[in-house]
């Protein structure tokens, strides 16, 4: 699994210079220290926000495979070859031979995907009209939720349909409305009652949630093989274009920022691998905002990108207080 792509770098650092100078064209070195580089996110974050959510794999979509909701995918594959045979599902780049007229040039290829033949044997041409177009090549998509994530903080009306840990769940039981007066008699916020997480051992009884069928679109013809499995309470897509908007959104659902500090931290490691007494002083500074930017989410002085971790059982958030009370001036 990894959170980031080799096209994320680009912005930050010279791709030669990653591959060549940094690597040594050893993708080993790398994967080592982005892995690295999420510990030391996870260390600092991990005790308050949910970065599961975040830090998910971001492959190229592949034929049979199942993805749900949130998944993410980039268009990355070998470039099209005359001399091999493919097969129903099988991706391939064709380079952009565009002239460059300062408009529409890209540097990036197309990705393409087989579906007008189940196989296809050497040939000299390509065909596009055995080939669908998913789009430019390094573009990503993700799956999009069937229904709006459940949100702790909010008020919820019996009937709402949410999504959370893989499936959705109706509302059951409206959420409680407590007046100033009556929150400031429970000890801590977490005890001040509203509706628990859908998966809640609380839940148990489906007393405040209960399993929901999930809002089903039918898929657009000539833009699907097969759609997975669409039972209670569950979302799983197989075989679906990732050019659907039935299931897929274009555009990618990771925090920039995040994914900025976190390379600023994997570089930082780099050139500790290579000169570990003579790290360039840009990516000294690189790597203390990086840490600082954490600290800054956890301290609350930043809006954090990632969801605060709601608890298991029980209560609101794992964290706590007083229950604020309203000053009257």
């Amino acid at each position: 699994m990894r959170y980031i792509c080799n096209t994320d770098y680009n912005p930050i650092i010279q791709a030669g210079q990653l591959e060549y100078q940094l690597t040594q064209n050893n993708i080993q070195t790398l994967l080592k220290c982005e892995l690295i580089a999420q510990s030391e996110v996870e260390s600092l974050l991990s005790g308050k926000y949910d970065l599961s959510s975040e830090f998910t794999n971001t492959g190229t979509w592949s034929y049979g495979a199942t993805y749900g909701a949130a998944s993410r995918i980039i268009l990355d594959y070998a470039t099209f070859s005359s001399t091999k045979t493919y097969h129903i599902g099988d991706c391939v780049i064709i380079p952009n031979d565009s002239t460059y007229d300062n408009t529409s040039y890209s540097p990036f290829g197309e990705a393409y995907c087989l579906t007008g033949t189940s196989s296809l044997g050497p040939t000299s041409s390509f065909n596009t009209n055995l080939w669908t177009d998913l789009g430019p090549q390094y573009s990503i998509s993700y799956i999009t939720y069937p229904a709006p994530l459940f949100n702790y903080l909010l008020d919820y009306q019996k009937g709402d349909i949410v999504f959370w840990q893989g499936q959705t769940w109706s509302c059951a039981t409206t959420t409680p409305v407590i007046s100033q007066q009556l929150a400031e008699q429970y000890i801590t916020i977490n005890a001040v009652p509203r509706n628990v997480i859908p998966t809640d051992l609380a839940n148990k009884n489906y007393n405040w949630w209960i399993p929901s069928n999930i809002p089903f679109s039918t898929p657009t013809v000539g833009m699907t093989y097969s759609v997975g499995t669409m039972s209670i309470g569950t979302y799983s897509i197989i075989d679906t274009l990732p050019i659907n908007p039935n299931f897929w959104t274009n555009g990618d659902n990771r925090s920039q920022l995040m994914i900025l500090h976190y390379i600023e931290i994997v570089l930082y490691y780099l050139h500790m691998n290579i000169q570990p007494t003579n790290v360039p002083e840009f990516r000294k500074i690189g790597y203390k905002q990086a840490i600082d930017y954490l600290k800054d989410i956890i301290e609350g002085r930043k809006n954090s990108p990632i969801l605060l971790l709601q608890p298991s059982q029980g209560d609101t958030v794992r964290f706590g207080g007083n229950v604020q009370k309203s000053i009257i001036w």
